[in-house]
C-alpha cells in the first residue's frame, strides 16, 4: 500500500460519540452512505458534516452558514446507524474495547475497514505475481487449543532492514522505538489468528521466476536454480529465514535439494514484517510516506506470513504533532500486508478452510490480465447497482463493487441495523469505477 500526507478524513459521527470515534479503530466508519438507499426504507435521512467541526447538519443552509462546503453526504438515521451499539462496545472510562478478528479462514474483515485508517489519501498497489510467493509449505505442527484469547493473539514479528539504521538518530529512534512497537501492539490486540506451532521459513525465489511442482509433494522446484537472494518488497531476506534451496533440471526428470539446509526460521511468530527506510522510486510518487504489502502466503490457508512496510526516508517526521498520522499511516499499511488487498481477495476461504474462489490444479485461481489480479468470484466481491439522491430531487443509478463474504455482511447488517444490506461497498474514490478493485485507490471512503 501507499499511503500520502494530508489532512484526516471526516468521522461519520456526532460530536456525542466522539469518545468513541477519536480511537482509531473507528476514525473512519466503513462506507456510511454507501447503504444510504438501502436503509430508507427503514428510515435513513439524509445529513451533512462539517470538515473541521465533525458536527451533523440536516439543514444545508445552516451547513453553508458555518463554513461547510456544498456537499451531500447520505448517512443513515439513528434507526439505521450503529449507536445503541457502540455503547456497548466502550469500556467504564469510556475508551472503546479493542475488537478481535480472526485472521484464518474465518473472514472477518469489516473491523479491517475501521482500523485501516490513513493520514491522507492512499494508494495501495497490489503486487505483481512475481513478487508474491504462493503455497509456502509450513512443516505440518498441531493447532494451538482456543483456551484463551492470549493463546490466540496474532504475533507479528518486526525485523528492521539496515536501512532504518542508517536513518538519521532522531528518526531511527522514532520507527524503532515508537512508530513500529505501537502500530504492532495494536494490531496485535486487535487480531486473532488460529496458530500452528513452529518457525516460520519462507520459501526461495527463483532465478527465473520459472518453478514446478511435483505431485504428492508439497514443496515447490525452481527450475535450473534459486536466485542469489529471495527478497521482500524492496528488503533482502536474511538466509537463515529461508528453506533450502530446491530445483529440478529443465524438463524436470532430476530434482532435489542443493545448497546451504534450512535455516532455523522466525520463532514465536504468525506473521514476519520486514520494515525498511529506503528511497525507492515509489516514494517520489505522490508524496507517499509509507507502503506495504504481503509477499509470501502459506499453503494451507493461503494467509500471508511475511510483508515488508517501506518508510520514505525524505517522509518521516520526528515532529510530535506529526506523530499521530504517522501512527495511523503505518497501522493503515501493515493492514495490507495482513491481507486486506484486493490481490488477495480471489484466496480468501470460508469458516471450515475452503476457497471462496475456485482453483485450478495449480491452487491458483484465473488470473485477470486486464486487471492485474487473481479473479475472485461472487462469492467474495459482488457488482451491484445503487440509487444515490442528489440534490434536486434527481435519482442517480451507479454500479459499485460489494464484498459479501458471509462475517462482512453479517457485522455490516449488524453494525448499520439494516438487514437488507448485501454487503460492504468498496470504495472509488471518484475515480475510475475499479480502482477500489485493483488497488489503486483506498477501500474505504473517507472525507478530504
Amino acid at each position: 500500500g501507499g499511503a500520502t500526507s494530508g489532512g484526516r478524513g471526516l468521522r461519520a459521527t456526532s460530536k456525542t460519540d466522539k469518545n468513541y470515534f477519536e480511537d482509531d479503530l473507528c476514525s473512519a466508519l466503513l462506507s456510511a452512505d454507501s447503504i444510504q438507499d438501502r436503509c430508507s426504507r427503514q428510515g435513513c435521512h439524509r445529513v451533512l458534516i462539517h470538515p473541521k467541526s465533525d458536527e451533523r447538519f440536516e439543514n444545508p443552509v445552516d451547513w453553508t452558514e458555518s463554513g461547510g462546503a456544498s456537499v451531500d453526504i447520505g448517512l443513515p438515521s439513528p434507526d439505521c446507524r450503529a449507536a445503541p451499539r457502540m455503547e456497548s462496545r466502550l469500556r467504564g472510562d469510556g475508551k472503546p474495547l479493542t475488537p478481535r478478528v480472526v485472521l484464518g479462514p474465518g473472514v472477518l474483515l469489516s473491523v479491517l475497514a475501521a482500523v485501516a485508517i490513513c493520514h491522507g489519501s492512499c494508494n495501495h498497489r497490489v503486487p505483481s505475481p512475481a513478487e508474491v510467493v504462493h503455497h509456502v509449505y509450513l512443516k505440518p505442527e498441531r493447532l494451538t487449543k482456543r483456551s484463551s484469547p492470549d493463546d490466540l493473539q496474532l504475533k507479528i514479528k518486526i525485523i528492521y532492514d539496515s536501512s532504518v539504521d542508517q536513518l538519521p538518530a532522531d528518526k531511527r529512534r522514532l520507527v524503532k522505538d515508537k512508530l513500529f512497537p505501537q502500530a504492532i501492539d495494536f494490531l496485535q490486540r486487535a487480531f486473532s489468528v488460529r496458530r500452528r506451532v513452529g518457525p516460520i521459513l519462507l520459501s526461495r525465489q527463483c532465478a527465473t521466476n520459472q518453478y514446478m511442482r511435483k505431485r504428492d509433494d508439497p514443496h515447490r522446484y525452481c527450475q535450473e536454480s534459486c536466485a542469489d537472494v529471495t527478497r521482500c518488497g524492496p528488503v533482502i531476506v536474511p538466509h537463515h529465514h529461508l528453506q533450502q534451496c530446491k530445483v529440478c533440471s529443465e524438463f524436470g526428470k532430476s530434482c532435489g535439494p542443493t545448497g546451504p539446509p534450512d535455516g532455523p526460521g522466525v520463532e514465536g511468530s504468525d506473521f514476519v514484517l520486514y520494515v525498511s527506510g529506503i528511497t525507492t522510486e515509489r516514494c517520489g510518487q505522490e508524496n507517499i510516506v509509507a507502503y506495504a504489502a504481503y509477499c509470501q502466503l502459506e499453503a494451507e490457508l493461503d494467509r500471508p506470513i511475511a510483508g515488508y512496510a517501506n518508510l520514505c526516508p525524505t517522509m518521516i517526521s520526528s515532529q510530535p504533532q506529526e506523530f499521530e498520522g504517522m501512527l495511523s499511516t503505518v497501522k493503515h499499511e501493515i493492514i495490507h500486508a495482513l491481507g486486506f488487498s484486493a490481490g488477495l481477495f480471489a484466496f480468501y476461504h470460508d469458516d471450515e478452510g475452503k476457497p471462496l474462489t475456485p482453483r485450478f490444479a495449480s491452487g491458483l485461481p484465473a488470473f485477470n490480465e486486464s486487471l492485474g489480479l487473481y479473479q475472485w468470484s461472487e462469492a467474495v466481491i459482488r457488482r451491484v447497482s445503487r440509487l444515490w439522491d442528489i440534490r434536486g430531487g434527481v435519482m442517480v443509478r451507479h454500479h459499485v463493487h460489494v464484498m459479501v463474504t458471509p462475517r462482512v455482511v453479517e457485522e455490516a447488517r449488524n453494525h448499520f441495523n439494516c438487514p437488507i444490506l448485501e454487503g460492504m461497498e468498496l470504495e472509488n474514490q471518484g475515480g475510475p469505477a475499479l480502482n477500489s478493485i485493483t488497488g489503486r485507490k483506498d477501500f474505504w471512503r473517507t472525507r478530504p
